[in-house]
């Protein structure tokens, strides 16, 4: 019935049990036939001999005048005299009539609106249909021109299938964008309080009805928007349409994000060609001689020209922001903005030792140290192994690796401060420039 009412028979051949129904139930009380050259759910026409035309008729009246019912209370109802259908029956029926209004029709599982009713629904609906209700949608009457202002505000997301001219059109375009949006579109706070607000209530799956005439216009501004005129209507269209497209956009607005993080941190702006072109240049000669497995990995892909420039940024996105970025939130991106940093300094401070390392005799390694104060004032240290010190500098190693031994694990740090507060102290400055002048 969900997938096949538009062929002859539902598609059924041969005779199982099924085509027995169908039979009986549905094509000799012309419940399923074809009409105006239409093969589908209609109902009951002429002579109805099998009596369906009160029950279709009855349920009808009852769900215009009801609003909302759930399954559960439809089976009661078409139950009851002057009906009385047994369960099965009935909810053939109820299918029958959805198929048939499916234009018209809101069905909810557990207060949530479905966008489209698929055979998983209709499994869950028989085991537990006091889960599902159906609401038969008045028209959206007394605002002339707001399916026209729907038609233009969606214009950007809508595609071939979407018929834009009714509540059930509008609301199936809405919630087949709404669920293919990525996870950073869904929930990054970097957008307008308007797109934000759309967003909102787009998560909220409610009655399309209110959905249209409420919830979505309010968000826009438009609290009122049923005596809204042309004017009115077209800003409200526009200002949805900018809404929507701003929270189309976030995903494109991310990977912008991600290339000026890139090139700000390494000190290029330009194109991801020339970024990457750059990285090639200047860091990629280098890239054997490292030991360091993550920096490795990272300028290893760094510095791949296979790649086209997306699945570069894509992959630079998920080694730094450590996940997709399909999967991206607003702390990933700053996750990924420190990972850069991190990433841009180590490999600059790296590639200036190998400079330096070029001119010194290959049996002589070269350490380099960095301390960078409170400040901002960095200070860097080259350290020769084997050094060549004085006695006196010998002697101060061996009582620092005594004190060291006494507390192995909160040595570095402590090591560290030291470092930074005699590099820092004025005095101790003033005396090596001393020393330097004499």
């Amino acid at each position: 019935m969900l997938t096949k009412a538009d062929e002859p028979g539902l598609g059924l051949s041969g005779m199982p049990p099924e085509r027995t129904i169908y039979l009986s139930l549905f094509q000799e009380t012309g419940l399923h036939s074809k009409d105006k050259g239409v093969i589908g759910f209609h109902p009951p026409q002429g002579k109805d001999a099998y009596r369906w035309g009160p029950a279709w008729r009855g349920l009808h009246d009852y769900l215009a005048v009801e609003g909302s019912v759930s399954f559960e209370k439809m089976l009661a109802f078409l139950g009851q005299p002057p009906y009385g259908i047994r369960q099965g029956p009935a909810l053939l029926l109820i299918f029958a009539l959805i198929l048939f209004e499916r234009r018209n029709i809101a069905l909810f599982e557990r207060k949530t609106y479905l966008v489209t009713f698929t055979e998983d629904h209709a499994r869950r609906l028989i085991k537990s249909p006091a889960n599902f209700e159906l609401h038969l949608q008045p028209a959206v009457g007394g605002v002339q021109g707001l399916f026209g202002a729907y038609a233009a505000a969606l214009n950007p997301i809508k595609d071939a299938r979407d018929v834009l001219i009714d509540a059930h059109g509008v609301v199936a375009c809405l919630y087949r964008w709404h669920a293919h949006l990525s996870e950073y579109a869904l929930q990054t706070l970097r957008l307008s309080s308007t797109a934000k607000e759309v967003r909102s209530v787009l998560k909220r799956a409610m009655d399309p009805v209110d959905l249209l005439t409420k919830n979505l216009p309010i968000a826009c501004g438009y609290a009122v928007i049923d005596k809204a005129k042309k004017k009115d209507l077209d800003q409200f269209a526009s200002t949805l349409g900018t809404a929507l497209q701003e929270i189309q956009e976030a995903d494109n607005d991310l990977r912008h994000q991600i290339r000026f993080v890139l090139g700000d941190t390494l000190g290029i702006q330009g194109t991801i060609n020339e970024l990457r072109l750059f990285l090639r240049k200047n860091f990629g000669p280098y890239n054997g001689a490292l030991g360091d497995h993550k920096l490795k990995a990272t300028l290893t892909r760094a510095v791949d020209a296979e790649l086209s420039d997306d699945a570069w940024i894509e992959s630079m996105a998920a080694l730094l922001g450590e996940r997709s970025i399909a999967l991206w939130t607003d702390e990933t991106l700053d996750k990924f903005k420190a990972e850069t940093v991190e990433f841009s300094g180590k490999l600059k401070r790296w590639v200036a030792l190998m400079h330096q390392l070029k001119s010194k005799p290959s049996s002589v390694s070269l350490v380099s140290v960095y301390v960078t104060g409170t400040s901002g004032k960095e200070h860097s240290l080259l350290v020769t192994d084997p050094p060549q010190v004085r006695a006196s500098s010998e002697e101060l190693k061996k009582e620092l690796r005594r004190v060291i031994a006494m507390n192995p694990d909160e040595a570095p740090q402590a090591l560290a401060q030291a470092l930074a507060e005699v590099l820092s102290d004025p005095a101790v400055q003033e005396t090596k420039k001393r020393g330097k002048n004499k």
